[in-house]
């Protein structure tokens, strides 16, 4: 449930900084913005869904939308820096992490495939 949380915490943020309101906190382009909060909250609806089953996944998912809803809001109301900070951060980790396609991690840490 945490997972969805925090999945659906950052999409609303990606919706939020994609508004015109919050732009200056982020200059950057509005379509990718909107297409991550979706696709973020897409994935904690299927993450519910695959954990739950369909019928208390998509209500564990309106729970977690919802609390992370009004965390967002009460947090960009005081903060609005410190409450998209947790986006920006997910955003730099895996910019930092990714790898080209067809290539594994060993248990060594040395890079197969490629």
């Amino acid at each position: 449930m945490l997972a969805e949380l925090c999945l659906s915490y950052c999409g609303m943020a990606a919706l939020a900084l994609a508004t015109y309101r919050l732009r200056d906190l982020r200059p950057v382009p509005v379509g990718p913005l909107r297409a991550a909060g979706m696709v973020l909250l897409a994935g904690a609806l299927a993450g519910a869904v695959l954990r739950l089953g369909a019928g208390q996944g998509v209500v564990a998912f309106l729970a977690t939308a919802g609390l992370a809803g009004i965390a967002l809001v009460l947090i960009l109301s005081a903060r609005p820096r410190v409450a998209v900070s947790p986006l920006l951060f997910a955003v730099r980790v895996a910019g930092a992490t990714r790898r080209p396609m067809g290539t594994a991690l060993h248990p060594d840490g040395a890079s197969a495939g490629g």
